[in-house]
This record gives structure tokens, sequence and C-alpha cells, in this order.
């Protein structure tokens, strides 16, 4: 008896190992950075992005420089309104365009597949790497060709 549990256990212990990822969402309210240089520094980006699934909005700030000219772009894109400003805080002015297309959550569809998973970085010391997990799916939402898309999320 005590060994049809332990095998039991064992057993439940393995498939949880061996399960597979399962897609996911972000959560409604998401802030963050990027940061991106190009070959030779020849180009410098530092961007802060907010992301706001409740009123379906997206803001994003960017610095930088290209050519050795410091550059600086901060839009709102709101889109339940279909309106997108671009604000020039140097100016002190801000434009307003129309805003064509539907908001895009950040999501992996529930249908998606999961095709493969790499690690950024090194293996070689305990939580050094990045782990991503490429997706393969279908977003009726999004469309592009036949409504499929490749989608990527990390892991922990």
């Amino acid at each position: 008896m005590k060994l049809l549990v332990l095998l039991s256990v064992c057993s439940c212990l393995a498939l949880n190992t061996w399960a597979e990822p399962t897609p996911c969402a972000a959560p409604p309210l998401l802030v963050g950075n990027v940061a991106i240089t190009g070959k030779e520094g020849t180009f410098l980006s530092v961007a802060e992005y907010s992301y706001d699934a409740v009123r379906e909005q997206v803001r994003i700030r960017d610095f930088g420089l290209y050519d050795n000219k410091g550059y600086s772009v901060d839009f709102l894109m709101q889109f339940q309104q279909g309106v997108m400003y671009e604000i020039d805080s140097t100016r002190s002015t801000c434009k307003k365009f129309a805003l064509k297309s539907s908001f895009h959550p950040m999501r992996i569809p529930a249908s998606a597949k999961m095709e493969s998973e790499v690690v950024l970085g090194t293996t070689s010391f305990p939580d050094s790497g990045l782990p991503i997990t490429s997706w393969k799916g279908e977003d009726k939402d999004i469309g592009g060709k036949n409504g499929e898309c490749r989608n990527f999320c990390t892991g922990s």
C-alpha cells in the first residue's frame, strides 16, 4: 500500500514537471522600460511604456540619440476614443491624430500551441537566463495572414 501511494505521488510530480506551459495574458495595468542600442553606438533608445487594458490605451515615451543628435517622442494612443496624441514637452505642443487601428490586448491566444522554449543568456548559473516560450496560434482580434500570428511570452 505504501508503495502504491509513493508511486502515485512520484507520478503526479513527474507529470507536473513535464507539463507544457499554458497561454497567458499580461496584467491589465502594466508599465515597463525598454533600452536598445545600435551597432557601434550609432543609435540609442530608452523608452517607457504604460499599458492600460481597462481603458484600452497605451503611452510610449522614447528618448534617444541618433547620429549624435538627441530626440524625444511621446505618444498617447486611446483606442476607445480612436485618437492618438503626439506630445512635445520641449515645445509645449500636442498634436491630435485619428487612430484607425483597434486595441490589441497583450496576451497569448487560448488556442495557441507552444512551439519551443529557449533561454536568453546563460544557464550556467541558477536564475541567470531569461526563459522565452514561443507560441503559434490564431487570434481573430488581430487578423494577420489567415488570422495566424506568432506570440512570445516570458516565463520566470
